[in-house]
Parts: structure tokens; C-alpha cells; sequence
């Protein structure tokens, strides 16, 4: 059996009895049981959740080992139960890693940087009082900008009407964990894009290949394409989930930023 994180101890209570390996795994999940996130935090966490097994639980497989009950039964069980349990053990250093870095970035984030991040796969595990805690600071410091999915007015050779506007929503599907992409740290470059048109900017991991609709369009992570003239409406989706931006013309900032998911496309519609 492979150790995830071997030490002497362990060693010495994996090739122990099973009373006395349960006993150390019950020792060793009350040390990070005491953990105030762990409840909120690392038992939503997608390091838990990828160890994709059924959790034993320790208290419970030291008192039927004590009380002799169904003792065949528990040890038909006990390598997938081991590995199980070891996976736990192993899983929540690093996810206290994850959620202490994600808690001191949340104090900087923007409302909806913040909403993205809690909409994506790193928001599973995100401990909710840093949420909290960074939303408090939004609404007292009164620092940094606002960021919302309204649009005002299009570039001009594609205005639906003098004076008139576009405005973006994200069509109304239920929200979905969004997966491992890498967030743009700078904007769509100007002199790629033309006024009058409108353009989708797509990230997702670099081992995937996102797909943008009407088309469909496939776009490699960080790709800029231009959106029909015609189009009310483009979907981004991707096995990979990640991030698309929206840009009018040459304007330096995206209009809308939002996140897909594996399992959850991002619908975005155009109406004047």
C-alpha cells in the first residue's frame, strides 16, 4: 500500500492490528477535526472530494473492532477503509495550504472577482467567514472598483440605433463549479480588434480545447475571436471549465467577465 505521507508512526500503525491502526487514525483525524473550517471548509473542499471513496469513520471502527462486532466484515473492508482514511489525512494539509492563501487574496478581490472565485472549483472548500470577512471590507472600506455585467452603448458600427444600447446577461442556468483555468492577468491586446465588433476572449486549462457557439468555434486557452454580427446570443463550454471576457472594439477593459463549467456552459445574450 502506497503512504501518502509516510512517517514512522504511521508505518508502525499501518502494520499494526487493525484495533491499533483504527485507533491511530481516530488520534489523527481529532487532531484536524478541532480545525475551525472543517466543516465548512475542508469537508467541501474538492482534495476531500477527489479522494472519491465512502469516509470510514474512526470513532465508529475502534468501538465495533473493541466490541468484536462483524469483525469479517471490517476486514473485507479494511484496505479500501485504509485508503480512505490516508487520503483524508493526506488531503487536509493540503487544502489548509489552498484556503489560507485563498483567505489573505479575498481581502483584495472586487465583489464579483469574489463571486467568480466562489462560483469555481477553488470556491469548494473556500472557507465561508474569508467570504464573509472580504465582503465586510467591500462594504466598509468602500475601496476599489464595482464590477458589474451591464453594458451601456456599443461601438458604433454595430449600434442597434443612435442613442441605443446592448446590455449582456448571463442567461438564467443553474450555476455549476467552474474547473481548473488560469485567470487573464492582462487585457486582450487593441491592436488585434477592430471597432464596430464584438469579441469573446476564452481561457480554460491548456490541456483542453474550449468550444464557443453560434459555430461552433473551437479556442485554445487565451484565444481572442471575433462573435457574429448577427448573433443574439454565444455560448462558451469546454470539458476543462474556465473563464471568457467580452470586449466591444478596441476598449481596453472587457465589458463581462464570467466562468464555465465542466458540466455547465456559459450562455451570454445580446439585446438592445
Amino acid at each position: 500500500m502506497t503512504l501518502g505521507g509516510p512517517t514512522a508512526e504511521r508505518e508502525k500503525a499501518l502494520s499494526a492490528g487493525l484495533l491499533e491502526k483504527w485507533r491511530y487514525f481516530l488520534v489523527e483525524q481529532q487532531k484536524i477535526e478541532g480545525d475551525a473550517d472543517w466543516v465548512a471548509g475542508f469537508l467541501a473542499s474538492r482534495e476531500l472530494r477527489d479522494c472519491r471513496c465512502v469516509r470510514p469513520v474512526p470513532g465508529e471502527m475502534v468501538r465495533r473492532l473493541e466490541n468484536k462486532d462483524r469483525i469479517p466484515q471490517l476486514e473485507a473492508d479494511d484496505e479500501k477503509n485504509t485508503r480512505c482514511e490516508l487520503c483524508l489525512l493526506d488531503s487536509f494539509p493540503k487544502w489548509k495550504v489552498r484556503a489560507q492563501k485563498q483567505c489573505a487574496l479575498a481581502l483584495e478581490l472586487t465583489e464579483f472577482e469574489l463571486g467568480v472565485l466562489q462560483r469555481s472549483d477553488d470556491g469548494n472548500g473556500f472557507p465561508p467567514r474569508c467570504a464573509e470577512a472580504a465582503k465586510q471590507k467591500q462594504a466598509g472600506g468602500g475601496t476599489g472598483p464595482k464590477s458589474t455585467v451591464s453594458v451601456s452603448k456599443l461601438p458604433t458600427g454595430n449600434a442597434p440605433a443612435k442613442g441605443g444600447a446592448y446590455i449582456i446577461t448571463r442567461a438564467p442556468d443553474p450555476l455549476a463549479a467552474a474547473g481548473d483555468f488560469l485567470k487573464p492577468s492582462e487585457y486582450a491586446p487593441m491592436p488585434l480588434r477592430e471597432e464596430g465588433r464584438v469579441y469573446v476572449r476564452v481561457f480554460t486549462s491548456a490541456a483542453c480545447v474550449a468550444e464557443v457557439l453560434p459555430g461552433p468555434v473551437q479556442a485554445r486557452t487565451g484565444d481572442l475571436l471575433p462573435v457574429p454580427p448577427s448573433a443574439k446570443e454565444i455560448t462558451v463550454r469546454g470539458a476543462c471549465g474556465g473563464f471568457a471576457e467580452i470586449y466591444f472594439g478596441k476598449e481596453e477593459k472587457p465589458r463581462v467577465a464570467e466562468s464555465f463549467a465542466r458540466n455547465q456552459p456559459l450562455r451570454l445574450q445580446f439585446r438592445p
